[in-house]
């Protein structure tokens, strides 16, 4: 079982590797098990049976870790294709669970052709160009003389449409207190 030179090790030890494999720090690992850290970096050190133990332990959480994960993989795909065949669900719904099989696909596979890219780069590209034409209505706005018909089609003046500044800030006290906002 063991060699005859080496001893097995003891529940303090078997404690102190359990913490250090799920994840605590060493000082955090050691008052666990009521020692000092330094005690813990001795036995990395000087006991070989301690520090094969505990990257043995370290392997296994991470093999477990990995096979959690891959569980999970299974059950966040199974939910992305539901959203995805759901037809009740968003458009943006169904479009973030698209970009997130995309991106998942992208990240995994870089040099893969993805099928249906064009439909999509075509759909991003009308978003991009609607941006455009929201972005030069905020340019007609701004250039909009205060006293004119507002450009939304309201019928209002400029001024007490679109062009109304923000109400002022309440949490900013002091530039209140010192308009005359308060009397003290």
């Amino acid at each position: 079982m063991h060699k005859p030179n080496q001893l097995p090790l003891s529940p303090t030890q078997l404690t102190v590797i359990h913490a250090l494999a799920t994840g605590s720090d060493v000082t955090t690992a050691a008052a666990a098990a009521g020692i000092h850290r330094t005690t813990v970096h001795t036995w990395c050190r000087t006991l070989p049976a301690f520090a094969a133990a505990l990257r043995e332990a370290k392997a296994n959480h991470v093999e477990a870790l990995q096979d959690q994960l891959r569980n999970l993989t299974n059950s966040a795909v199974a939910t992305l294709r539901a959203i995805l065949e759901n037809g009740a669900a968003s458009e943006a719904n169904r479009l973030r669970a698209a970009l997130a099989v995309i991106r998942a696909v992208e990240a995994t596979h870089p040099n893969r052709d993805i099928p249906a890219m064009g439909d999509f780069e075509r759909f991003m590209n009308a978003g991009f160009q609607a941006g455009h034409e929201q972005a030069a209505l905020s340019h007609t706005l701004a250039a909009t003389p205060r006293n004119a018909p507002c450009p939304c089609g309201s019928g209002a003046k400029y001024k007490r449409c679109c062009g109304s500044p923000a109400p002022p800030s309440l949490h900013n006290s002091s530039q209140f207190i010192t308009s005359g906002g308060f009397s003290q």
